[in-house]
């Protein structure tokens, strides 16, 4: 554990927000108020200045980060220029895809990206509407049309999210040691459900209009709402991957909604009204669910350097082993559980 890791909750940010601002002056941008937004595996800050707002997230080092970064921009780039409404990257002063800035504790620079802010509203389970689900799977059908049409340039490296990607050895999730926080029972879980998922998957991935660039993380809290339209933010966990496993993450969400068959109906009639479903991708997307459920276990054990992750991260763990148990049991994924 670095020194850092070591720090409270509370001490982390101070660390994260002084290396905020350290990282603005690689774009020149001298800040009126820089504000954490959100802090779990990357801190994100809105940024304001005189007329202008952006958005910075910091990245923790990692094996493959930095080239995984310069291509999230690049694609992000590729995205508003053929009209597609996402977070506009900005380089800094340098020319760089993105810049790196120190992080007292750290021995390697955490990797810092700035993207223009774009208003919009979000939506919660409470509050979102069958129009705003159905804005939502239409955008994601948009952007999977515009992904199946890409061509990558050279040089160009993001994860891969077919099976091995998502539960093998190399996986960019692989918990490592933090495995250990798993009991003997939900490793069995997580074992049988990865074996479940994967007949699933076994599907070839060069068909471009199944597999391409996929967003990773289509939930609420990164879906806007603008003018009658959705987008999507947040690209960090941008893939190469089956675009089944991108409607998962938000019909995990609407699980927990009084109103899910009807949200859920919207979602995908929004999404089929661009790029239809057929009855075979149906019937699998419940499996693609419970893989992304089983991920998120992952994604927990991983993240077990930030406190308030490591604090909740038992019960956590606790109640999503008991939902795969009864998807195992049902095959139907019934709640998400507690998130952070």
């Amino acid at each position: 554990m670095s020194s850092f890791d070591a720090l409270s909750y509370a001490e982390q940010v101070e660390c994260l927000t002084q290396a905020a601002h350290a990282a603005l002056a690689q774009w020149g941008i001298q800040p009126r108020a820089v504000q954490l937004l959100a802090y779990l595996n990357n801190a994100v800050f809105r940024v304001d200045t005189l007329g202008r707002a952006y958005v910075l997230r910091l990245g923790r080092p990692a094996a493959g980060r930095a080239a995984w970064l310069g291509s999230e921009i690049v694609w992000l780039e590729h995205l508003n220029t053929v009209g597609l409404i996402a977070p506009p990257p900005l380089r800094p002063l340098n020319g760089e895809a993105f810049g790196v800035v120190p992080v007292e504790g750290m021995e390697t620079p955490f990797l810092a990206a700035l993207f223009g802010w774009l208003d919009g509203d979000f939506a919660t389970l409470e509050t979102l509407t069958t129009a705003q689900a159905e804005q939502a799977g239409y955008f994601l059908a948009c952007l999977h049309t515009r992904a199946s049409q890409f061509v990558a340039p050279s040089g160009f490296t993001r994860p891969r999210l077919d099976w091995e990607g998502l539960f093998g050895q190399n996986s960019p999730y692989n918990e490592g040691a933090n495995a250990s926080i798993y009991t003997p029972d939900q490793r069995a879980i997580f074992d049988a459900t990865a074996a479940h998922v994967r007949e699933s998957m076994a599907q070839p991935t060069s068909d471009r209009q199944a597999f391409g660039l996929i967003h990773g993380d289509y939930v609420m809290k990164n879906i806007l709402f603008r003018s009658g339209a959705a987008c999507a933010i947040d690209y960090d966990d941008c893939a190469w991957g089956h675009y089944l496993y991108d409607l998962a993450p938000l019909l995990l969400q609407l699980t927990d909604s009084p109103s899910k068959d009807t949200l859920r109906a919207a979602y995908l009639r929004g999404y089929a009204a661009l790029r239809p479903l057929p009855p075979d991708e149906l019937t699998r997307l419940e499996t693609f669910i419970a893989a992304r459920h089983l991920l998120s276990c992952r994604w927990v054990a991983r993240n077990l350097h930030n406190p308030r992750i490591r604090e909740r991260a038992p019960a956590i763990l606790a109640g999503r082993a008991a939902q795969l148990r009864r998807f195992l049991d049902t095959g139907r994924m019934d709640s998400r559980g507690e998130e952070f």
